[in-house]
């Protein structure tokens, strides 16, 4: 008899819920099957190579890591770490047995600590079918460099190779695309080989540098993220060549700490081998809409421009924390389309020698932007006069279809703040501008950090990892006697909350292979919390690559429930490629409370934040911030999932800063209410608004910014962009227009690190 596979249990098991009355009884008749299923998924028979050479016990393999340089000679093919042969065969290879298996493809360093190089000759396809993820079968591709040694690792494209020769048509030396494969009925099993951009999910590219050096033709990667997905930490030679890096990220992925040395352009926003039109409705471009969520990043010596915005890349843009030295004047180029929203620069340094910076006729929005050399900003704003740094600390120019709300007026008006001649210096710009948006990529803790205790690993109080086992005392025993802790891939249940000390550093090997679930014993009362950190303000915890999943618990709408992760660590403390919520197929059936909570002293700095999952009816928030006054930042934050009343809502707090997020369903994305000092610099939303509501709203708070937010475009009346109730008079931005600006009072221009505490316009800041 055929035993039933993973996902097979798990859609068995959904339909058999919703047709009994005692769902929760249904669900737990089935959980250990389903919990074993999911373990035998990430302990999946290891590729058939690693068997052959007898790898199996390999310790990277154990935790869930495959070293690339184990396929050296697979079928005669070499995987030459010192840069001498063609590696491109073998590790291609890699990569696939890596994805299949769920495995992280990792690139070390040469034994001898120098930086290791890979040499290609043709591009690496990192392939993702999108529905995989919804059957239980995750497939992503996770590449990761190794962060020991003399540098990160490289892989180098071969001088003059004939693929790469021709920028006319340029090609990409790292191709990550995901496709819908057949269950996608618009488009069927054989979708392009360019795939769809925004259902690439959880596709990680980290610490590896590209050296594209003598290949007028190349483009170092094309990562189209979307949620769960990331460039990070890298660095792309492209001296002689086309572009670094190709398209932008997409609905929720983003670029963190990505420099670029030459080229003809930094970013290259155009689509890849497409054929006209791709998927389009009204005005928009469903498919390869290039939108940018780049920060802490550099651009340096591009021939042309550091950004092409391309004729079909799909606003908006957000640039934060950035360094950019040019010497054509204008830092983008390209035709981009006048819809959803428009390019935003915030917290950076331009460096060009003459010329205007920023063509007309595009959307436009900067704030604390410090240019030097330039003649102009945009729409012939002049700034000839500036015999040093001029600070831009805010400018709005309106092209189409959007509106500012300023203190309650509403104009379309073009928006102008500098001051010329400061005195500073190009480093200490880069210290207070651009580092802020990075986590520290030399002490950010790693799975091959010798002082990181393997839980798997810990005598008679190893944790199992395996869905079945209760691990909780296994990881309270890790937390209480380590500072940082490394889960292996595997899936951890746990039958009470979970809390980790001011200083843990908990990392797993990816969000999608380092699993934390309630146990199935564990039924929740009220809003119960999976993890949670102390209530410390100067806590330094950080979590990486791991996800903390309600799971298969399926509770009442409106009743008791699970919120996976309560965050109360302070101002230091990091999430980096987290996921808080739901996983696998059925989503809309495994409900959960919030997903990500910060409140008491709940802050830091939060990247790719995931919150995957229906919730408990109107009272579940996909993030919820509340009582807390330290600062907060979050980047690329995703809230995908089914329909709830709000995705985000801060309220009662102080000093947040939203960079770029997205939402999917809901009737608000984002709610601020009786707070201050509060920043959402970009936002968009993958659904229709609400009659009656804003996407966002504010109620009765103070010092407040909102730029470059757009929503699908209707004409429905009592439909709003954004409302605003402010001394008890209502004030709105309808759904004709997008926001280009909305303030009320000012969260203030002075440059500030992320660790302290933002100042008002008006305030004491000391």
């Amino acid at each position: 008899m055929r035993m039933m596979g993973f996902s097979e249990l798990k859609r068995s098991t959904y339909r058999l819920s919703k047709m009994s009355s005692n769902r929760l009884v249904i669900c737990s008749l089935f959980m250990f099957l389903i919990i074993s299923a999911q373990s035998e998924a990430l302990e999946a028979e290891l590729p058939d190579h690693i068997i052959q050479i007898g790898a199996q016990d390999n310790e990277l393999i154990k935790i869930g890591v495959l070293d690339v340089t184990l396929y050296d000679g697979w079928n005669g093919n070499p995987v030459d770490p010192t840069g001498v042969q063609d590696s491109t065969v073998a590790l291609q290879k890699a990569i696939n047995d890596s994805r299949d298996h769920q495995l992280v493809a990792f690139f070390p360093n040469q034994e001898n600590g120098e930086r290791a190089v890979y040499l290609v000759s043709d591009t690496l396809y990192c392939e993702q079918e999108y529905h995989a993820i919804f059957r239980g079968e995750p497939e992503p591709n996770v590449l990761v460099g190794s962060t020991k040694g003399a540098g990160r690792p490289i892989i180098k494209l071969n001088e003059n190779t004939n693929k790469f020769s021709d920028p006319q048509n340029p090609q990409f030396v790292i191709l990550y695309w995901a496709h819908a494969g057949h269950w996608d009925p618009r488009y069927g099993y054989n979708w392009p080989e360019c795939g769809e951009n925004d259902i690439s999910f959880n596709q990680i590219f980290r610490g590896i540098d590209i050296d594209l050096s003598g290949n007028p033709g190349a483009i170092g990667i094309q990562h189209s993220s979307a949620q769960g997905s990331a460039i990070e930490d890298t660095r792309i030679d492209a001296t002689g060549a086309f572009a670094g890096v190709g398209m932008f990220g997409s609905l929720g992925g983003a670029s963190y700490n990505v420099e670029v040395e030459g080229g003809k352009y930094g970013f290259y926003g155009e689509p890849y081998n497409c054929t006209e039109p791709c998927f389009s409705e009204g005005e928009y471009y469903y498919g390869y809409n290039g939108h940018g969520y780049i920060f802490g990043s550099t651009f340096k010596n591009q021939d042309d421009a550091a950004f092409y915005l391309g004729s079909r890349t799909a606003s908006p843009v957000l640039v934060a924390g950035f360094h950019i030295v040019t010497t054509t004047g204008s830092i983008t180029n390209g035709a981009v389309r006048r819809a959803r929203g428009g390019f935003s620069l915030v917290d950076g340094l331009i460096e060009t020698n003459g010329g205007q910076i920023f063509e007309d006729g595009k959307n436009l929005y900067m704030r604390d932007v410090y240019v030097k050399g330039a003649d102009s900003v945009a729409n012939g704003w002049d700034i000839t006069d500036s015999q040093g740094w001029t600070h831009i600390k805010e400018y709005v120019y309106i092209n189409y279809k959007e509106t500012n709300l300023i203190d309650g007026v509403l104009n379309t008006n073009e928006y102008r703040s500098k001051t010329e001649n400061v005195d500073v210096t190009t480093s200490q710009l880069i210290d207070s501008l651009v580092k802020k948006h990075r986590w520290d990529e030399n002490t950010f803790p790693s799975f091959e950090d010798a002082d990181a205790v393997n839980v798997k690993e810990m005598g008679s109080y190893s944790a199992m990892g395996d869905g079945v086992t209760d691990d909780t005392s296994a990881l309270n025993y890790a937390i209480e006697n380590y500072d940082k802790i490394l889960l292996p891939r595997g899936i951890y249940t746990v039958s009470d909350t979970i809390v980790l000390k001011s200083r843990t550093e908990m990392v797993g090997v990816g969000d999608i292979f380092s699993r934390i679930i309630p146990h199935s014993s564990w039924t929740p009362s009220g809003e119960t919390i999976i993890l949670t950190t102390e209530n410390d303000k100067d806590a330094t915890t950080i979590i990486s690559s791991l996800s903390v999943n309600t799971d298969m618990h399926l509770e009442v709408p409106g009743g008791p429930g699970f919120t996976p992760i309560e965050w109360r660590a302070g101002r230091n403390s990091v999430t980096r490629n987290v996921m808080a919520g739901a996983y696998g197929s059925e989503v809309d059936a495994f409900l959960g409370y919030h997903r990500f909570r910060i409140s008491d002293n709940g802050g830091g700095s939060h990247y790719g934040l995931l919150a995957r999952q229906r919730g408990l009816g109107d009272v579940s928030r996909a993030l919820l911030i509340e009582n807390t006054n330290e600062p907060i930042c979050v980047y690329a934050f995703n809230g995908a999932g089914e329909p709830t009343d709000t995705t985000i809502e801060i309220k009662n707090s102080n000093n947040v800063n939203l960079y770029y997020s997205i939402y999917e369903g809901s009737r608000t994305c984002v709610k601020i209410e009786n707070s201050e000092n509060v920043s959402v610099f970009t936002s968009n939303k993958n659904g229709v608004l609400y009659s009656d509501r804003g996407g966002i709203e504010v109620v009765e708070s103070d010092n407040v910014l909102v730029s470059n937010v757009c929503f699908p475009y209707t004409e429905e009346p009592n439909q709003y962009a954004l409302r605003e109730t402010y001394g008890g008079i209502t004030y709105n931005i309808g759904n004709d227009n997008n926001i280009a600006l909305f303030k009320r009072g000012d969260p203030g221009y002075t440059p500030i690190l992320c660790s302290e505490p933002v100042c008002s316009q008006n305030s004491d800041c000391g």
